[in-house]
């Protein structure tokens, strides 16, 4: 008994590493494909997957033979134009706010042995089709394109204070992430976008919902991170009036601590004030807590009274909050 059950685990152990290599990276295959124009190497036996749901961050295993360290992976958007990738500059495809990278990117190689090489979508790749390249021996070769698909927001709403963001898509686990950068707009109407990454927390995911929680102030871009790839997914938003507690009252007098309180408030955070009068925008003094922000009244310019209205400003963002005041000498 104990010969049959060492031999039945004999044969069951390559089966499960088998399994588990299938897993690891998607390997459905399309037929081999030799060197593109650019390749001056003859055939090469790499293969494409035939089909699978890719992301940016997706780990995509090529099959074929030959492979070694030295073997790089290039991938590149394409745009569609007369087949050239490289034209178009200027374009945002993805609607982040920044030009699309059309240049052939690096990608990471994860694992490789002789017949396979494993590599994760760059975070830069937003077209639904995408060029694939591997450069071996110094010569590049076109394998084919692949299909790559991007996240998306499928929800957003209020939870009390809290702002509740759901991903759509495929390929979502555990070790995911969610980041907000806020949102802001300059004199002339264009969009701006911080330069602070707040996280959400991650409180549930499939293979096709990702859940996540943030205490949001005003409109933010979220980004999803796969595998040390980000992708941009959606605009999400949640209204001041839910999140933040303002002061009450109209008028203040120069020197007083007003407070806001929230949670939606982070480190490095700035009370920014415009000066109706003066058509001019100015600092406050300003400390922020877990329980929200405060900040100074500032003397009014003209020795008796000066007009407000308050942002938040939040790695070169003004973030709009609704709320004017009046700094006036012998308020009552």
């Amino acid at each position: 008994m104990k010969e049959t059950r060492f031999r039945f685990l004999r044969i069951l152990l390559p089966l499960a590493v088998a399994a588990m290599s299938v897993t690891a990276c998607v390997e459905d295959e399309q037929a081999p494909f030799s060197d593109g124009d650019e390749g001056l190497g003859g055939y090469i036996n790499v293969k494409l997957p035939s089909y699978g749901y890719f992301y940016p961050g997706s780990v995509v295993m090529l099959r074929g033979s030959g492979f070694s360290g030295s073997d790089r992976v290039l991938v590149q958007n394409d745009d569609g134009i007369d087949g050239d990738a490289s034209t178009g500059s200027g374009q945002d495809n993805n609607g982040d706010g920044q030009p699309d990278v059309l240049t052939e990117v690096e990608a990471t190689v994860q694992s490789y042995s002789d017949d396979f090489l494993c590599f994760i979508i760059p975070g830069e790749i937003i077209y639904s089709d995408a060029i694939v390249y591997i450069v071996r021996d110094g010569v590049k070769y076109e394998i084919g394109l692949i299909r790559v698909t991007m996240p998306y927001l499928s929800n957003c709403y209020q939870d009390g204070d809290m702002t509740m963001i759901e991903l759509g898509g495929y390929d979502f686990d555990e070790s995911d992430h969610v980041y907000l950068r806020s949102i802001g707009y300059d004199d002339d109407g264009n969009m701006v976008v911080s330069s602070v990454l707040q996280e959400a927390n991650v409180i549930g995911t499939d293979y096709s919902q990702l859940t996540a929680v943030a205490c949001l102030i005003g409109d933010a871009q979220v980004w999803w991170e796969h595998n040390g790839e980000m992708s941009y997914a959606g605009i999400a938003n949640a209204n001041t009036g839910h999140v933040v507690q303002l002061p009450s009252g109209y008028e203040f007098t120069p020197g007083e601590t007003l407070n806001m309180t929230g949670q939606c408030f982070l480190d490095g955070d700035r009370i920014e004030l415009y000066s109706i009068d003066r058509d001019e925008y100015s600092y406050a003094e300003t400390t922020v807590t877990d329980s929200g922000i405060s900040f100074t009244v500032p003397a009014p310019a003209n020795g008796y009274s000066e007009s407000f209205f308050v942002f938040i400003e939040r790695g070169g963002v003004r973030i709009n909050l609704g709320w004017n005041f009046m700094t006036i000498i012998n308020a009552n």
